[in-house]
């Protein structure tokens, strides 16, 4: 499970690349899943891409929490999936 912000970020972009192939611009932190979602009709939840990281990342991701998500952009994503990580290793 990648756990620092690098290896978080790395492991989350090209998990988006594979699943978003057909977009045609570079995917980056500040890529907001609105211009994504603009160019492709795919939607994350429905693609089971939460579910993928919530296994593969070790964290829980609630409705309300992907909804915040894909409201926003890529980076909001890894910090939320940082911040899980911290919490639920503080414990």
């Amino acid at each position: 499970m990648p756990s620092s912000r690098d290896d978080i970020e790395t492991y989350i972009l090209g998990k988006l690349k594979s699943v978003f192939s057909e977009y045609p611009e570079p995917l980056t932190p500040q890529t907001t899943f609105k211009k994504i979602y603009s160019k492709i009709d795919l939607d994350l939840v429905d693609l089971g891409f939460v579910m993928d990281i919530e296994d593969e990342m070790e964290v829980e991701i609630s409705p309300d929490d992907a909804d915040a998500i894909d409201k926003g952009d890529i980076a909001g994503l890894i910090d939320f999936i940082e911040q899980k990580q911290q919490t639920s290793s503080s414990q």
